[in-house]
């Protein structure tokens, strides 16, 4: 698999993650584990989300 395929993952991954936490938290406690695992998903996402937002603002300013 590639490095990018890999990150993919880990970014469904951390979206999977907070959901399953907040729906269980509506019938009773949970908490995910922030553990390098969970770091590693993050980071994924929050890149994944930078080159969204890189890719839109390029989009933009190719319209003006």
């Amino acid at each position: 698999m590639s490095n990018s395929s890999n990150n993919q993952g880990r970014a469904y991954e951390y979206i999977c993650l907070l959901t399953l936490e907040k729906e269980i938290n509506q019938y009773r406690t949970a908490v995910v584990e922030h553990n390098s695992s969970f770091e590693a998903a993050q980071n994924a996402w929050l890149d994944a989300l930078s080159s969204l937002r890189e890719e839109e603002q390029d989009a933009h300013e190719g319209i003006i």
